[in-house]
């Protein structure tokens, strides 16, 4: 946090500073880990009639802030966790339930049970007369206020978790991934054995949720003779790549199978080609970007993700194709 404060401009708390944060994890974290000096600093720069830092000294010392500090350092590992597990190029569908459920679980627990650092918070108040770290937390008496919106914050992020992990779309992304990723598949031998009936209740999950483009009867039949045509391929038997050799080398033995597998593959769940756009957005320094039309910033950005950058832009090679073809083009003519 000092690090990134004294690279800017102005310190003065009179002046707003723009710090950017790698993560709302690691600002929690600085506060609370700073947190003496982030409220005695504006105190004692409030006693110079600073009415700005006199008005942030008293929010930095309120119980409800600092309880807020101490409860998001429990929250927001959680919702780190869940975001890492879609920040890859490529997300393995089988990963994505046992990472939303774990998330839900652990916020379902801490509506019930503060977590260890919130915890600490409370105890050392306690313990040290209604003191924490020097500091007197102020308006304490509205601590029953702070636990309701505690609670409501907390389901909220569970009702998010429910609106964009749906049940009905999670038994989808399961099922496929139960079909399609071999590192779950049972031992091939003996036959008949385990592999026999593996995943038969997916196929009819995918059957009835894929009823329009594919041949439910026809896939039925013939998911006994895939799994162990599928399980006989060596390497790699990640699901992508188990994806990959149903689409390039099974295709015309099992076309609903191979239709199932791109589907699996397109399914937009790796966060990484979003953040991606969001940072070349934010890369393209014109003064009047937030007033350019939609079809202008897609192309810079389409020219900042593939062109090349002006130190190995060739500018009289270029030149010369572009008059070269501008000559074909009246020549033409």
């Amino acid at each position: 946090m000092c690090d990134a404060l004294d690279s800017a401009e102005y310190l003065c708390l009179k002046h707003p500073i723009s710090v950017h944060w790698l993560s709302l994890g690691k600002a929690v974290t600085a506060v609370r880990s700073v947190y003496p000096a982030l409220t005695l600093e504006p105190e004692e720069e409030a006693q110079r009639k600073n009415a700005a830092a006199k008005g942030l000294s008293q929010k930095c010392k309120m119980f409800a802030f600092v309880a807020m500090t101490y409860m998001l350092s429990d929250i927001i590992p959680v919702t780190e966790r869940l975001n890492l597990t879609f920040q890859q190029e490529e997300v393995n569908l089988s990963d994505i339930l046992p990472a939303v459920e774990s998330a839900k679980a652990r916020l379902q627990q801490l509506t019930m049970t503060p977590g260890q650092k919130e915890q600490e918070f409370t105890q050392s108040v306690t313990r040290d007369g209604g003191v924490f770290q020097t500091i007197r937390p102020t308006h304490v008496d509205r601590e029953a206020t702070f636990k309701a919106a505690r609670q409501n914050f907390i389901q909220q992020l569970l009702q998010s978790l429910r609106d964009r992990f749906p049940n009905d779309q999670m038994s989808t992304v399961s099922a496929l991934a139960n079909i399609f990723d071999r590192q779950r598949y049972p031992p091939s031998n003996p036959i008949p054995g385990p592999l026999d009936h593996y995943a038969t209740r997916d196929l009819t999950v995918l059957t009835r949720h894929y009823a329009t483009v594919i041949n439910g009867p026809c896939a039925q039949t013939d998911f006994y003779q895939f799994k162990r045509t599928l399980s006989g391929y060596g390497g790699d038997d990640s699901f992508a790549m188990s994806c990959r050799i149903v689409i390039r080398n099974l295709a015309v033995q099992y076309p609903d199978f191979a239709l199932l597998a791109k589907i699996a593959l397109v399914i937009p769940v790796s966060s990484v080609a979003a953040e991606r756009g969001f940072s070349v957005q934010n890369g393209i320094k014109i003064e009047a970007r937030s007033r350019l039309g939609e079809g202008r910033v897609s192309r810079l950005m389409r020219l900042n993700i593939h062109a090349k950058s002006v130190r190995d832009f060739d500018v009289a090679s270029s030149t010369d194709r572009f008059f070269c073809n501008e000559s074909m083009s009246k020549v033409g003519k």
